[in-house]
């Protein structure tokens, strides 16, 4: 994902998610766009000007992680739930799920695990965790071609 571009489109109008999904009502969401970019650190060759800082270490790109878990506290803290708060209404709730917009939002989360497990630490350590890896690889529908809509 190129980081100055907003998320897609794809997120959906409240008006058509709702029409959409029949009964439910997505007309609470404050926004349909989260204004959100990736951040830097969770792009490849990132070289982030305000890095990711975890226990004492900074990362600057996605390559530098070194384990899904220290990835999904960088995802979780930063990117996955601002878009959940800045959509707001179900987005922001536990019935998240409900909404739509819900999965496209972690396919590109998704997306990034996906392209940190190319990285030479995301293949490190999905050598030293097998069945893990490969359960995500083949259970993620999702992968950032598809959010891009290529």
């Amino acid at each position: 994902m190129d980081p100055s571009q907003l998320l897609p489109d794809e997120l959906g109008n409240a008006s058509e998610v709702s029409t959409a999904a029949g009964s439910n009502n997505f007309s609470d969401r404050v926004s349909n766009d989260p204004d959100i970019i990736r951040p830097d650190f969770l792009t490849m060759g990132g070289n982030s000007q305000l890095p990711f800082v975890l226990d004492g270490n900074e990362y600057r790109s996605l390559e530098e992680f070194e384990s899904l878990d220290d990835l999904g506290r960088a995802l979780g803290m930063e990117y996955h739930g601002s878009v959940h708060g800045n959509l707001g209404g179900t987005m922001a709730s536990f019935d998240s799920p409900a909404d739509p917009a819900f999965y496209s939002w972690h396919g590109e989360v998704d997306g990034v695990v996906s392209e940190w497990l190319e990285t030479k630490n995301g293949q490190t350590w999905a050598s030293n965790n097998p069945g893990t890896a490969a359960m995500w690889a083949s259970n993620t529908p999702h992968n950032a071609s598809m959010w891009h809509g290529i």
